[in-house]
């Protein structure tokens, strides 16, 4: 994931945010220039957050069919960040690491 940018879930759901087209043409542009240049990540939450918002919590919820081929087109080809025990094992280290850190300021 070295020299990646990472991706939040909020930026996808601007892409459909009828609300502030500002937003959605900043975050197209985010994600088309992420796509292309192979430079964006995200991890499988936000693959999971982005499509449970877009498919069930916004006002219009996009349809099944655009769902799979925004998953295809866009989420796949950024989804770096699997689920593992290492991932899990590395997560609590930085943890414990960030913990004592503080303690000892």
């Amino acid at each position: 994931m070295s020299g990646s940018d990472f991706i939040d879930s909020n930026i996808f759901v601007s892409l459909v945010d009828a609300d502030d087209p500002s937003r959605r043409h900043t975050a197209e542009a985010l994600i088309r220039r992420a796509v292309e240049s192979g430079s964006g990540s995200i991890s499988f939450q936000v693959v999971q957050e982005t499509l449970n918002v877009m498919t069930r919590k916004l006002r219009t919820v996009i349809a099944q069919d655009d769902a799979r081929r925004f998953l295809d087109e866009v989420l796949v080809p950024l989804w770096r960040v699997m689920p593992s025990q290492g991932l899990y094992q590395r997560a609590i280290d930085i943890q414990t690491a960030t913990a004592t850190a503080s303690l000892t300021r």
